[in-house]
Order: structure tokens, then sequence, then C-alpha cells
């Protein structure tokens, strides 16, 4: 890279190795077949990658030992996950219910047998016949309570427009007769006037004549009170219209009132008694409790016997319709679980066993007959259905796990071909963690940890396909119960599945945080479904209350496993080298220590990070590929430049060239070699990822350093028996990049200081530079590992232009002050 700051490096010594020429390439573990056009022009090719095929690859001894290992690990894991997934193969029975007998079996011995298979299924009918034990739901009291005072309170706002009663002493007028007076309506009201003033002619209806004689005596005995008595009348009629209309329009309202028009009738203490009545009838009522779907006749008669004989007619008319809307539909009672199971318990245990007697010598089952539960049980009971490990069952079972890994291996092949002896190694624990976690005693699955993990090292589509091939194989080899264990596993399952779609996208441990609620979410509401369309017989959902706890729990359970996940994740990162996008983004942070040390001690280095990062990551962008990687490992590719930094021209702030001063190209050559090994150990001290510090030797590739091999040439040229040059000693140790992250950022790094060198250059003048820089490094065979097309090139150089005329766009020159 220094080469390239101090000049241009000509095209007829960059590379060894003429384009046209279709002879194999030699590097270090392969060979490599390019395929290679006289005159390329990446802009118009198709994307042919180089050549990595059976036909020209040389098997090393390094990689005939990772196969090995590969080979060893996968029998491994095949072993490993039959045999703890295969657990209902184990001790299974060659005679089992359905089958028919081959040959007649007689009892060996006499005995009393207890058949179990019949006990427990007669347990289980006492379980499932339990009455359920009721309780009082303190919560639904209260709020019947409060909707009782709501509809008083709402009879008292009524009443309140109908002012007192009676409106007149009793002493002159009886309630009955102030009732009626007030309920006239206007048509019979002037008529009862017009007989007052007129006491010639009779009425024709009785009640008005009663009305009349009434008042007649009102009128003799305190003439002078009379017209307040009249004035009374007619403002408690006014009145009771005024109620009578409130009372319709709460009748034809979106919630009708219960009360009846008989509320009008009532005198304030007969209101008063029936308020305190309906309270204390309802706190009886509901001291009983209410069931769940009483007749209507049977509430009316509750409510009738709860009201007593001490209201009026009137009075109880309307308590009876106001109660029976308080308590219509309404269930006070719910289901004590724990009580409920614990009758269940207690009945289930109180069924004796079902013994059955045998003689010695009794026939069993006879040839050729149907074994039923029965005979199932003194078979086994004797020994005689042959119990031992099902090795037909569990070698198919082997079977279908080794197709499963099959295919595995071959989506691992398409999506993630790179991956280590170590990182096969995590996806076995990860797979293998399923099987364990129903072998203890909580009976529980790790498929939501299992989608986290596996989704955020290995990316989601490979995450998904773990979790999918361990739901299909964990119910053919596992002893689940055959609903309730499927429906926690398909919740777990659909739980692990968001977790490993959604972790590859988030940036920060509290977005993984917001996830592990999705996942709790997921796994409960999936259970809840599956419930729903298959509910498990036998288990007390008798209530919502009841299934929406155990939804609950699930729910809990896959938040709680996120947890997990998001607590190992870092362990296992470490233990496995491994990179995530959020440790990516951690790593990245300029306040770790290494990149602090870089921009204090090598600012002119550091500043060179940057641009060369911009760079490369928007060619990541263009190309697909893993963005974080590209820019964290950008930002550490030159930080071996710590141990010698006044050595590299963009760190000679003072424009003294060290290199003047030593004058020796082979010692230089050292120097400018050693930033590689050199940044690989301050990398591993530092704690960085496998995958970041690929970057530092990788992006430098075997590339020569054609500056100093000139120089050294031109001392062999002028004193040849004292100088040697080997061009070994001028090229960089490697490897050349095995990725295309890796190559990226070799082609941005050589095309920084070119890039930042031009000025007033066209778009045009600047693609030129590009393309011929990368054309070199590709004749130099430096790309021939990356996986980088020839499309791939062309895009590249485009989006390395763009990003310079970014940063190198023109500014507007601002005129003088007249002060300046």
């Amino acid at each position: 890279m220094l080469a390239e700051r101090l000049f241009t490096t000509p095209s007829s010594h960059v590379g060894s190795c003429d384009l046209a020429s279709p002879s194999m390439i030699s590097l270090p573990g392969w060979i490599v077949r390019p395929f290679v056009r006289q005159q390329p022009n990446w802009s118009d090719r198709e994307p042919d990658r180089f050549a990595l095929g059976p036909a020209c690859l040389v098997i090393t001894p390094k990689r005939r030992r990772s196969y090995r290992r590969c080979l060893a690990l996968g029998i491994l894991g095949i072993v490993a996950m039959t045999a703890l997934a295969g657990q209902r193969f184990y001790n299974q029975p060659r005679l089992d219910v359905g089958m028919r007998a081959a040959v007649t079996i007689t009892a060996p011995d006499s005995a009393q047998v207890v058949d179990r298979l019949s006990t427990d299924r007669r347990r289980s009918e006492a379980r499932s016949g339990t009455t359920a034990v009721l309780r009082i739901n303190a919560t639904t009291n209260q709020q019947l309570r409060q909707t009782l005072n709501a509809f008083l309170a709402q009879g008292e706002e009524v009443r309140e427009q109908l002012g007192a009663f009676p409106y007149l002493p009793v002493a002159q007028l009886s309630e009955q007769t102030q009732l009626t007076l007030r309920q006239l309506s206007p048509q019979r009201w002037r008529q009862l006037q017009q007989a007052l003033t007129q006491p010639n002619q009779p009425l024709t209806d009785p009640e008005l004549q009663q009305l009349l004689d009434s008042l007649e005596q009102v009128r003799r005995r305190s003439p002078q009170t009379w017209p307040n008595v009249l004035s009374s009348i007619r403002q408690a009629q006014q009145r009771y219209t005024r109620a009578r209309d409130s009372l319709d329009t709460l009748q034809s309202s979106a919630r009708p009132s219960p009360f009846q028009p008989e509320l009008l009738d009532l005198s304030n203490r007969q209101w008063q008694q029936l308020q305190l009545t309906l309270r204390e009838a309802l706190d009886r009522i509901l001291a009983q409790g209410l069931p769940q779907g009483l007749p209507e006749p049977v509430i009316q008669n509750t409510i009738r016997s709860h009201l007593g004989n001490q209201l009026s007619n009137s009075a109880v008319l309307v308590g009876q319709t106001l109660l029976g809307q308080v308590i219509n539909n309404q269930s006070t009672l719910e289901i004590d679980q724990e009580k409920t199971r614990f009758l269940a318990e207690l009945r289930a245990s109180a069924v004796d066993d079902v013994v059955v007697p045998v003689r010695k010598g009794q026939v069993i089952v006879a040839s050729g007959e149907v074994i039923r539960e029965r005979e199932f049980a003194l078979l086994d009971y004797f020994g005689l259905t042959r119990r031992s490990p099902n090795w037909p069952g569990l070698i198919g079972f082997g079977g279908i796990v080794t197709m499963g890994l099959a295919v595995f291996w071959l989506m691992q092949r398409r999506w993630q071909p790179n991956l280590r002896v170590g990182d096969r190694l995590l996806l076995l624990v990860l797979a293998l963690s399923v099987p364990l976690g129903y072998s203890t005693p909580l009976h529980v699955s790790t498929l939501p940890a299992v989608g986290l993990l596996a989704g955020s090292f290995y990316g989601a589509r490979l995450g998904s396909t773990l979790v999918v091939l361990l739901t299909a194989i964990a119910p053919l080899g596992l002893n689940l119960v055959p609903v309730v264990d499927l429906n926690s596993l398909m919740a777990s399952s659909v739980a692990g599945l968001v977790g490993a779609v959604r972790v590859g996208s988030l940036r920060s441990r509290e977005e993984v945080a917001l996830l592990g609620l999705g996942v709790g979410m997921a796994e409960g509401v999936t259970f809840l479904l599956c419930s729903l369309i298959n509910p498990p017989a036998g288990l007390f959902f008798a209530s919502w209350i009841s299934l929406l706890t155990t939804v609950g729990i699930h729910a809990l359970r896959g938040m709680a496993w996120s947890v997990v996940a998001l607590g190992i994740s870092p362990y296992l990162e470490r233990i496995f080298d491994l990179v995530t996008p959020i440790r990516l983004a951690e790593l990245a942070n300029p306040n770790r220590p290494l990149l602090r040390r870089l921009a204090a001690e090598a600012p002119g280095t550091f500043q060179h990070t940057l641009f060369v990062s911009s760079l490369a990551e928007a060619a990541a962008r263009a190309l697909g590929c893993n963005m974080e990687l590209v820019r964290t490992g950008t930002l550490y590719h030159d930080v071996g430049k710590l141990c010698e930094p006044c050595c590299f021209v963009e760190n000679q702030q003072s424009g003294k060239n060290q290199h003047d001063q030593i004058n020796d190209p082979w010692q230089s050559a050292a120097i400018i070699q050693r930033h590689v090994s050199e940044g690989v150990q301050l990398a591993r001290r530092a704690g960085l990822p496998k995958a970041v510090r690929d970057f530092i030797p990788e992006h430098q590739g075997t590339m020569l350093i054609a500056y100093f091999y000139h120089q050294a040439k031109e001392l062999a040229q002028k004193d040849p028996d004292r100088y040697t040059v080997n061009e070994q000693d001028f090229r960089y140790p490697g490897p050349i990049p095995q990725s295309r992250e890796t190559g990226i950022v070799m082609l941005a790094d050589s095309c920084e200081a070119a890039l930042r060198s031009l000025e007033n250059a066209t778009m045009e003048d600047a693609l030129r530079m590009v393309k011929r820089i990368i054309r070199a490094r590709w004749q130099d065979n430096q790309l021939a590992a990356s996986g980088l097309s020839r499309r791939d090139l062309a895009t590249i150089a485009e989006v390395f232009v763009q990003i310079w005329q970014q940063f190198h766009h023109k500014r507007i020159a601002y005129p003088s002050t007249a002060s300046n």
C-alpha cells in the first residue's frame, strides 16, 4: 500500500500471469482456473465466478483433515441425535395391543395381576366425571352491586323531577287521591275543573265523580286554602309530565332503563324502603351464588322470595324488574381449578385396581387372536411381551435423522458454504438441546432459543431450516403426550421461526430484548390456536381463565428462552469465535481501545481507514455482502501500522520519508510486510474474532511491494555481485482474499490513494484509473479465491467512483469582504 502512495505501479510490473493464457494458477491449497478473456471489459460480462470445481481441485493435507473432522462430526451428530431423540424405541414390547398372537400363550404361574391399562382408564374416567368445584367471584359480586347502585341513582334522578309526595297534607287528601289527581291527563283535569265551577252538571266518569267529591269536601272545609290546593295539584301534574317524559327517553336509549312507570307512583317513603330492600335482597342472592344459565322463571321467583311481603304491589313490580335486569345472564360462580383437580385425584385414588386372577397354565391368548388390553397386561406382568430395544425402529429413526442431516447439509452448502468445524459443532449442540430439554424433569422445548441463536450466528434461512427439521424429527422419536406435547412443540417451533427470521435484522441488544417479547407472544398465541383447534382430552380447560393461564405460561416460557439466548450469546461468540451484527456494531465503536489508539498514534492511517470504509461499505451494499463485517474489518485492517506509524507515508506529517534514511529496500519491505503480522497479533490480543482478523492479511494478499522491489532491482543492476533480488522477499505473506468481503476491502484499499490524488479529473478518468487498478489485482491472481465475478468488479468500480465524486464535489467560492 505504501508503494501505491509513492507512485502508480505500471501494469507491466503488477502481475506475472497473462490474462490470455489458460494455464492454471497455483494458490495455497487450491488449483484455480480463472475464466479469462483477452481484453476484459467487466461492464458487459456474464457474472462468471472463478472456477473451483472437482476438475481443478487439489486436496491438500490440511483440507483432507478438515473433511475427516466434518465426517466424524456428522457421524457423531447422527449417533447422538438418534440416541437422545429415539427414546420411544428403547423399551418397546414385541407383543402389543392390537397385534395377533402367533402362538398360544399360557400363564407360567398363578398370580393376581393388576390390569394397569384398565385401571388407568377407569381412573381417567373418574377424573373426567368429577363435578367442578365452584367458588364465588368477589369481583363479579362487586360489579353487580355497582350496577344496582347505578340504576338506583338513575331512578333517583327521575324521581327528583316529581318533587315531594304527597304534595298536600294527607289530612286534606289521601295519598291515593293525590296520586290519581297527579296522573290525570289535561283533558280529564279540565272536565274536573268544569264540574267544580258548575256543580249542577253531573259527571259520567265514576273516578272523576269520586275525585270531585273529595275536592268539594276540601273546598267546604278550607275555603281560604282552596286556591293553594288547586295550584299544588297543577304543579304536581306538570312535574309528573316532565318525569314521565324523562322515563320514556331512558326507555328509548341504547341501554334501556329497567324502571317501570310504577316508579313514579311510589311515595318518598316507599322509594326509600324499596332501595334498602333491593340492596339487602341482592346481598342475600350473591351470598348464595348465581350459577350460569338459570331460567328466567327461576330468577324471578328467587327475587320475589327475597323481596318479602313488606312492599306495596307497585314497589314489588319495580323492584322485581330492576333486580332481574341486574342479575340477568350473570354468573357469580367460577370453577376452583385447584380444588377441582384435588377432588378429581381423590376420586381417581378411590378407584380400586382392576385385578385379574390367573391360574397356572391358563391360556392368556390363543394363537391368531388379537391381543386386547387385558391380555397385554397379563403378558407384560409375566414378562412375555419381550420388551427390548426396537433395533429396526431405532435404525429407521437413525435413517430419518441422516436424511434430515443431509437436507441441512445441502442447505448449508448453498447458503453458508464456509462453515468451520466449530460452527458445525455449535449447530450440533443447539440441535441436541431439543431432545435434552424433553429428557429433563421440566419437559420443555428449547426451540425458541435454538432459533434465536442459529439465526443470529448463521442467518435466517439456516436457522429456520434447523428449527423446521428439529420440529419434524422430534415427534418421531420422543415420548410425547399425543396432544398436549404436540401443541407445545408446535408453539415453540413457531416461536423459534419468528426468532430465527427476525434476529438477523436487529442491531442492538435492546432490539433483541423486544424481539423476545414477540417470541413469547408468538408461542402463546400459537398454543392458544392449537388448543382451540385440537383441544387436549382430559385437561382441565374448564374455563377461559384456565386456558389463558396456560397460554400465559407458554408466552412467559418463550420470553424466558429469549432471555437465555440473549444471555449466553456473548459467551458462545467468544468460545466459537463467531460474529453477529450486534457484536460487529460493538467492535466498530470508535471508542474501542485499538481504534482509539489508531486515531491518536496514527491519525493519517485512521483517516485513510475511514475513507476505505466508505468505499468498501458502499460496494458491499451494492453487491449484497455483509456490510457490518466489511465496515468493522476495514476499520481494523491497518492496525498493524501502530507498531511503526512513522514508516508509512500517510503519517509522515513533517514530509521526511523514513525509508530515505534507511536506504535499504529489503529492510523497508520487511517493515511494510511486518504491519500485517503485527496487526494480526494486535487483533488477537484485543480479542477480535477471526472473521475480522482475516481482513488484516487478506486485504494485502500476496501483492508485490513494487516500489522497493524496483529499488532492489536497480541496486542489483548496478552491483550484481553484491545484490540478489528474490521477488518473494518483496511480497506480502498472504493469504489472498478468501471471501467477497475481504476482496472488496483489498480493492478499496488499493484505489483509495489513487482516488485521493485525483484533482480536476472527470468521472471517466477516475473510472479508467479504478478499472486499471482492479485489473492489476486480477492479473496478479489476488482475487482468484474471493468469489467476485466480473460483473461484481464492474459494479465495484462504478461505486468507488460515485463515492469519490461525493467526497470531492465542487464548492462555491465566496467573494472577499471589503475589510479583507
